[in-house]
This record gives C-alpha cells, sequence and structure tokens, in this order.
C-alpha cells in the first residue's frame, strides 16, 4: 500500500486558470467566432459594405457572449472553481483528494514606526474535501508550468503548477502517480 502524495499549499492565478480553461473549453466558441468574423469581413469586401456591420456585432456582441458562456458555464462550475482557491491535494492508490483551505486573518504588529497592528494570515483552517476516484479522470495534459488532469462530465478540471511542490523529484513522482491513476501511463499525454 503505498502513502499519499501530498502537495504543498496553493492555487492557481487567474491568467493560468483562465489558459486552461480556454484550452479545455474554449476552442469551439473561439473558432465559431472567428469563421464568423472572417465571413462578415470577406462579405463586407466582396459583396457589400453593410456585411462590415455585421462583423462588427460579432466582435462587439458574439464574442463577448461566447466568453462570457465559457466563463459562466464551465470557469464558475463547482469541479473547476475551486482551483483558484487555496487548497492542498493529495494522490492516493485509487482517489485524488482536494481540501480546500480558509485563511485565518488577525492583526500583527509589523510596522516599527506607527507602531499599528497590521491584518495578515496567520494560520489556515480545513474546509471542504473533494475527492475524485480513477473513474472520473481523463488522460492529463502537461505544459510549461504543470500539469491539468481533465474531469469526465466535461466542464471540470483539476490543475497543478509545477510551484506546489518543493523540487523537481517530487513533480516527477506527482505526474508518474496521476499517470497511473488515470490508467493512461505518462506516455499517453498531450502536450500543450
Amino acid at each position: 500500500m503505498t502513502e499519499p502524495l501530498e502537495t504543498d499549499r496553493f492555487r492557481l492565478g487567474t491568467s493560468q486558470f483562465f489558459t486552461r480553461l480556454v484550452y479545455l473549453h474554449g476552442t469551439l466558441p473561439i473558432a465559431t467566432v472567428l469563421v464568423l468574423l472572417l465571413v462578415a469581413v470577406v462579405l463586407a469586401f466582396a459583396l457589400d459594405y453593410r456585411f462590415a456591420i455585421v462583423a462588427l456585432m460579432v466582435v462587439f456582441l458574439i464574442a463577448p457572449l461566447a466568453m462570457a458562456w465559457l466563463y459562466l458555464n464551465c470557469g464558475f462550475h463547482a469541479d473547476a472553481s475551486f482551483n483558484v482557491s487555496w487548497h492542498t491535494l493529495s494522490v492516493g492508490p485509487d482517489a485524488i483528494e482536494i481540501t480546500l483551505l480558509k485563511p485565518i486573518y488577525g492583526k500583527v504588529e509589523e510596522d516599527e514606526e506607527e507602531h499599528e497592528p497590521v491584518e495578515r494570515i496567520v494560520g489556515w483552517s480545513k474546509g471542504k474535501t473533494l475527492r475524485y476516484d480513477s473513474g472520473m479522470l481523463r488522460p492529463y495534459l502537461t505544459g510549461g508550468d504543470g500539469i491539468t488532469v481533465p474531469l469526465s462530465g466535461g466542464k471540470g478540471f483539476i490543475a497543478v503548477p509545477r510551484s506546489a511542490f518543493g523540487d523537481d523529484e517530487s513533480y516527477k513522482n506527482f505526474v508518474d502517480r496521476i499517470g497511473a491513476l488515470c490508467l493512461s501511463g505518462p506516455e499517453a499525454t498531450v502536450e500543450l
């Protein structure tokens, strides 16, 4: 029986989260908007300038709606939104467990000149624990800054940056463990 492999406390930045969200779920809406825009621009030059108005409608109406759909439908989904909260991740032999963390704020006297207490994070309390069995995991994706494991069901994903580990050896062990857990092996990854 192998013991669980745990990460340090981490969270994704908003740009990291949005990049993974667009890569996993945004290709179809973005491609659709680009095709509509291209068709409207070509028709504006070839046939009638009024198609330029259609192109502007695509840019200013349809594109923002597509991005809002992506963010609200997929980004706010419970199986994806935890990535931007502080959490730890534990990989066991048959599941991934994610423990959400809540910061505890307290007054800390740090300013020497004014001696006024400053509010800082003084500790962490454990919150909700999410568990994803191996059957819920799809083959993982690797990129320059970490690993992303899409979840079955289509909208969720687990993203783990390299910075969640103390050293490269821990990260390599984690990737190997995820590969075994996804039942796909490390050679079945897709490079971002």
